[in-house]
């Protein structure tokens, strides 16, 4: 997950602020609900995030760009999204990256929060692939260095930024 943020301090209840999540079904919100399936919720991370951030005076509009079933590939080059969060924003036409990107360069100075949580569905592939070789653990999805700078002007040049990929499986 990457997490790019303002200020440290609490941002003034005037002036909106939004709180930006790309990713997967954990930025989307999704929980198995059975055995065969689930759906997406406001139970998610990104949902909760909110909420908790109001408790410490911070007052995050969200803005869930996040894709059940997105991968490190999917977010750059994939249309659309059949699997949003509850409230997300639709992008048909657009990638997800492409699409949370517009937003930022709309709203410019009043967002004080971002994440990427990406990488865990690019995992489960690999581990799925029924004749594979130790070679598939080294090879990394593409780095989230590349969104934490892309973003990081969006929300504040001295905004704290930490961020990381998918787990790491050893072999």
């Amino acid at each position: 997950m990457v997490v790019v943020g303002g200020p440290a301090s609490a941002r003034s209840a005037s002036a909106p602020q939004y709180y930006v999540s790309l990713g997967d079904s954990y930025a989307a919100g999704y929980q198995p609900t059975s055995p065969k399936g689930g759906h997406t919720t406001t139970n998610g991370f990104a949902y909760q995030v909110t909420r908790l951030a109001s408790a410490k005076g911070y007052h995050f509009t969200l803005v869930n760009f996040g894709c059940g079933g997105a991968t490190t590939t999917s977010i750059l080059k994939s249309l659309g999204c059949a699997q949003l969060g509850p409230g997300a924003p639709r992008y048909p036409a657009q990638t997800q990256a492409g699409a949370a990107e517009q937003f930022l360069v709309q709203h410019r100075g009043h967002v004080g929060l971002i994440t990427v949580s990406i990488g865990g569905n690019d995992v489960t592939a690999c581990a799925s692939t029924p004749n594979r070789s130790p070679a598939w653990s080294r090879r990394s999805p593409p780095s989230t260095r590349t969104w934490s700078s892309s973003y990081r002007g969006y929300a504040g040049r001295r905004g704290p930024a930490c961020g990381s990929s998918g787990p790491r499986i050893p072999t």
